[in-house]
Formats: C-alpha cells, structure tokens, sequence
C-alpha cells in the first residue's frame, strides 16, 4: 500500500511539472526591424516598388520555444491570406528573424495590411502588422518645346515677350487631373499664383497650356516660373524654370 502511495505521489508530481512546463506562461516575442532599406511602420508607395519588412522573433520562456512563422496579407478589409508560412525548429526555436520582399501591385488607394504572427509550443500566439497605401503615379508634365518657347533657364532683356508652354496628362486611369497653377517667385521671394485653371471634362485625361508675359525688372532680377498638375486624389507633378532680367 506504502508502494502504491509513492507511486501515485510520484506521478502526480511528474504530472505537476509537465504541467508547469506547458503553463501557457508568456506570449512570444515579436516586432519589427529598423533600417533604412526596411518598412516598420504604416506608409504610403506606388504600385512598382520594392519592399522589404523585417521581422525579429523570440521566445518568452525557456521551455515555450517557438513553432511557426507566418505572414499574411489583406487588400481593402478583405480576407487575409498566408503568403509565407515557416515552420521553426533547433536554434530558430529560440529566435527567428526574416526578411519579407515583396513588389507592390494594385490600384491607387488600394490599402495592403501585412500581419506577422509567430506561435510557440504552447499554441500561444503573438503578432505585428503594418499597411501599406498605394498612392497613385505622379502625373506627366513637361515643357513644350519650339522657337517661340522657353524651355529652359534663361536671360532675357526687360519688355521680352515669354512663352512658355507646358504639356500634362494623367499616369492613372483611375485618378484624372484635377487642377493647373502658375506661380511666380521674384528673387527668392514667397511664390504667388498667376494663374489657375479647375480641369473638367476631356482636360481631366490631358491639358495643355501656354503662359505668357510681358518681362519686367530691374537688371538681375531673377524670377522663378512654377507649373503644378494636380490630381483628383492630390498627388502632384510640377516644373519650373528661372527667366533673368538683363
């Protein structure tokens, strides 16, 4: 009988330390790395870009080693779904770091949520995610060119009649042109506009305009000519050129 107790009592002590030894003590260890080259917080890039997110994982406890690695991603609030998937053993059991690479497609204001979860033996599970917002393509604007243009920085006489001609176009198909500003800056001084124009109809694909202006100042008067495109979300696109008054 005497037996029978040590037995039992030996087994329940085995049975308390196995069960101390799955405690389901503390979440494992998880969180991004820092970097220049590395995303680690919520951002906004262009569809084409090239990511990388960097991941340090860890366990909390010594017997609670770490099992699985995840990444999983999501578009718009829809399901997420796994993109990698890593199962951990030997010395990854006690920290695993990886880098996620990814090239960014989608729309303009598409919103990508990247979830990282790290589980340990216990089951436990601890995660981090960021997003990223796809911001649309710039729109294109160039300067016309031709012998009644200016398209580059130049020194013209006081009275010169200047022409200078821009051409845009949206890069989005989904994001037409919006609006069209001239400002003018005299030597260095605050920008102000002279000339605005709210694009519609067949202008939100392509617009086209021609400055002009009768050339006054004193000699070596500087002024500074800058053309802005924007789009219907607000992203911008501008050239500028400098005339000297001679």
């Amino acid at each position: 009988m005497k037996n029978i107790f040590s037995i039992f009592k030996l087994l329940s002590i085995i049975a308390i330390i196995t069960a101390c030894e799955k405690d389901a003590g503390k979440l494992p260890n998880i969180d991004f790395k820092t970097g220049l080259t590395l995303i680690s917080e919520d951002t906004s890039l262009t569809a084409g870009t090239s990511i990388t997110i960097g991941i340090n994982a860890s366990k909390a406890d010594d017997k609670d080693v770490l099992k699985k690695f995840t990444v999983s991603k999501s578009v718009n609030g829809g399901t997420a779904t796994t993109v990698y998937t890593q199962d951990l053993s030997g010395a990854e059991g006690d920290s695993y770091t990886h880098e996620y690479t990814e090239t960014l497609a989608g729309n303009a204001g598409d919103i990508i949520k990247y979830t990282f979860t790290v589980t340990n033996r216990d089951g436990l599970m601890n995660q981090v995610f960021l997003t990223i917002t796809i911001k649309g393509m710039p729109p294109h604007i160039s300067f016309k060119t031709g012998p009644i243009y200016i398209s580059s920085d130049i020194s013209l006489a006081a009275t010169s009649i200047i022409a200078i001609g821009i051409n845009t176009s949206k890069s989005e198909t989904s994001d037409g042109l919006k609006k069209f500003t001239v400002t003018k800056s005299i030597n260095g001084a605050a920008a102000t506009t002279v000339f605005t124009h709210d694009l519609t109809g067949a202008e939100i694909d392509s617009y086209n305009h021609d400055y002009t202006e009768v050339l006054a100042g004193s000699i070596g008067t500087k002024i500074k000519y800058t053309f802005t495109i924007t789009t219907a979300t607000g992203i911008t696109n501008q050239l500028s050129i400098t005339v000297t008054v001679v």
